[in-house]
């Protein structure tokens, strides 16, 4: 469940690509008009029990309430949660894919 990563370098040039985990969907963020807040599920590759987010990218945003009456969780700050099975879900890579695909950084609070 950890990002794998590979590093291609040469003198000039740096290429880094990440893997997120294969259960976690695809989150389409459009390039105009970014959110500023966004919402995506995870499944645990143990049990299949999925699990609701919601990332913020403004501290100035207050939905949180709106986001949980709905039964969505805040991103963990330290981007793991432990499922109801025991299994322990790696966060990581799907927060290093949001952030690079919107190109903000999320707030983790």
């Amino acid at each position: 469940m950890s990002p794998i990563c590979k590093l291609f370098a040469t003198q000039q040039n740096k290429l880094l690509k990440q893997a997120i985990p294969a259960n976690a969907i695809q989150i389409p963020i459009p390039q105009i008009n970014q959110p500023d807040a966004i919402q995506f599920e995870v499944s645990c590759t143990k049990c299949g029990a999925k699990y609701h987010f919601f990332g913020k990218f403004s501290p100035l945003l207050k939905l949180d309430e709106k986001f949980k009456e709905e039964g969505f969780i805040p991103f963990p700050k330290e981007a793991k949660i432990r499922c109801a099975c025991g299994n322990e879900i790696d966060l990581s890579g799907v927060k290093a894919d949001i952030e690079t695909k919107a190109g903000k950084k999320l707030i983790l609070e």
